[in-house]
């Protein structure tokens, strides 16, 4: 999936974050972040992820008193990289889908939102039968064009 369409905000933060507290050994957590889903996460002028997502996973490792290192991860291979032990955690908007359930441990929401369309009142979104939201954004787009 390369787009942000996604319905809740998750910390894919598995066993590792929240169960054992960075082993006995104290070893440096590497949380990757997705830096392209402002406001959620960017990468600033000086190359420093900022944003919601940082803050999230910034708390949560002084929660846990554990040295943290956040590391920037294309969308693309965020579960991937998960996978091979690229990095120890994840937190990044990923919506809990069966086939992501089966490859990593979800924790509980931290965050969850209502995605609205707003436009012109001439749109009259609110008019349309929820089953043609889905083609939403392409009526949408018609009606710009068809008023331009």
């Amino acid at each position: 999936m390369t787009t942000h369409d996604k319905k809740s905000l998750i910390a894919a933060l598995g066993g590792l974050l929240l169960g054992a507290t960075v082993q006995a050994n104290a070893e440096t957590i590497r949380i990757a972040i997705d830096g392209s889903y402002a406001p959620f996460a960017v990468v600033d002028n000086e190359g420093q992820l900022q944003g919601f997502d940082v803050d999230i996973a910034n708390a949560l490792c002084e929660q846990m008193q554990a040295d943290c290192e956040i590391v920037s991860q294309p969308w693309e291979g965020i579960i991937s990289g998960l996978k091979v032990k690229k990095f120890d955690a994840i937190v990044s908007s990923i919506s809990v889908t069966e086939e992501r359930a089966r490859a990593v441990d979800f924790s509980s929401h931290y965050y969850s939102n209502v995605l609205t369309l707003l436009g012109a009142k001439s749109l009259q979104l609110g008019a349309l039968p929820r089953r043609c939201m889905a083609g939403m954004w392409e009526l949408i787009a018609l009606r710009s064009l068809a008023n331009t």
